[in-house]
């Protein structure tokens, strides 16, 4: 169930996910069943989704759906760890505080909310907005 409890998880946080065949990044399900993703690039899979691809603990990988599904969730893809490890040394509050990843290459995801600006804000002065961002989760 620990997959199932990561994508309950990432729900929980807005995240838009699939499931992936573990060892590619193609979206589809441990037993090699294909998924369209693009559905859930406009739509978050629901909770009994999410249980039917990950419930039964074969399921061993999952792709995160940026953009404004995941409430303007941004990934910023660090291919390998000395290149994660200098950026994090460059901002260390923000290496702190953001979600991260470990992915295979090994690299590191780190997830954050885009700012918006409203048209409203800059016309009556106050600052711009962050959706809420992911709270902290352990690199995997």
């Amino acid at each position: 169930m620990v997959m199932l409890n990561e994508a309950l998880d990432y729900n929980d946080r807005h995240f838009a996910i699939v499931p992936v065949i573990p060892g590619t990044k193609q979206a589809g399900t441990a037993d090699g069943s294909q998924i369209k993703w693009a559905r859930f690039q406009k739509e978050r899979p629901n909770e009994s989704q999410l249980r039917r691809w990950f419930g039964d603990d074969n399921q061993r990988a999952l792709a995160v759906i940026a953009g404004e599904v995941s409430d303007s969730l941004v990934v910023r893809d660090y291919d390998d760890l000395p290149a994660y490890e200098r950026w994090a040394a460059e901002h260390p509050d923000l290496a702190r505080t953001l979600p991260t990843t470990r992915t295979p290459r090994p690299g590191r995801h780190v997830y954050a909310r885009k700012c918006s600006t409203s048209r409203s804000s800059k016309r009556n002065g106050t600052p711009p907005t962050c959706a809420e961002s992911a709270r902290r989760s352990t690199a995997r």
